[in-house]
C-alpha cells in the first residue's frame, strides 16, 4: 500500500480524486492528506476523503510538511503556474511526484524541477499517459529496430477545435503569464502536447 497526498480535487483534479477514491477503497492506497482550497464548493468530496481517513488542508505546504517522510507519492493536478513550486516542495519533503502536463510554461521552470529531483531521493513523473502504455513502447522498439522500416519523417496533425469555454475554465487557460510566472498556455502546449510528445518519443 502506498501513502498518497493529493493537491486539488476540482477541474482535472476531479479525475485524480476519482482514481484516489477507487484505489483507496480497494485497499491499495492510503490517503494521508488532500489540499482543497475551495472546501465549501467541494464539501461532498472532502467528506468522502475524511471517511477514508484523509486530513483536509487549505495549504499544500502545511500538508506536505506534516507528512514529510511518510508520503510516497504526491499527485499534482493543478494549474501550470503552480507545478514548479508544488513539485519542488513535494520533493524536498521526500515524496515522489506525479504532476500533470505540461510540466511548466518555460524550460527554466522544468530545469528547476529536474534539479530538485536530482537533489532529493524522489522522482518526478509527468502526466503524459501514453508514455506508460505498453503498446506505445512496443511500437517504439519496432520503429527503432527497423521492423517497420526506416523513419524518414514524422508529422503530427491535431484537429481539435477549442471553444470559448476552453479558455474560460480557469484563470490561466490561454494566458501568457499569471503574475510573474510564465504559463504560455495553448492547445499546442497543453491538450495537443500528448501527440507532440509521442512524435518525439516514438522515433527516438
Amino acid at each position: 500500500m502506498i501513502n498518497v497526498c493529493l493537491i486539488g480535487v476540482s477541474g482535472f483534479g476531479a479525475v485524480h480524486y476519482a482514481d484516489v477514491i477507487r484505489q483507496a477503497s480497494a485497499g491499495r492506497m492510503k490517503v494521508l492528506g488532500v489540499c482543497v482550497i475551495n472546501q465549501d464548493e467541494e464539501a461532498e468530496k472532502c467528506q468522502t476523503l475524511r471517511d477514508l481517513g484523509a486530513q483536509i488542508y487549505q495549504d499544500y505546504e502545511v500538508m506536505l510538511k506534516e507528512h514529510a517522510g511518510n508520503c510516497d507519492l504526491c499527485l499534482i493536478p493543478t494549474g501550470i503556474p503552480l507545478h514548479r513550486p508544488m513539485t519542488v516542495t513535494a520533493l524536498a519533503t521526500g515524496a515522489n511526484v506525479f504532476v500533470e502536463k505540461p510540466a511548466a510554461g518555460i524550460i527554466d521552470d522544468v530545469d528547476a524541477m529536474m534539479a530538485a529531483e536530482s537533489e532529493n531521493p524522489g522522482f518526478v513523473a509527468v502526466g503524459y499517459q501514453s508514455m506508460y502504455n505498453q503498446a506505445v513502447h512496443a511500437l517504439k522498439h519496432d520503429l527503432l529496430d527497423g521492423v517497420i522500416g526506416a523513419v524518414k519523417e514524422v508529422r503530427c496533425l491535431c484537429l481539435g477545435p477549442r471553444t470559448d469555454d476552453y479558455y474560460a475554465r480557469n484563470n490561466w487557460a490561454g494566458t501568457l503569464r499569471v503574475g510573474d510566472t510564465w504559463v504560455l498556455d495553448s492547445p499546442f502546449t497543453n491538450a495537443f502536447s500528448h501527440f507532440i510528445n509521442l512524435s518525439l518519443f516514438l522515433p527516438g
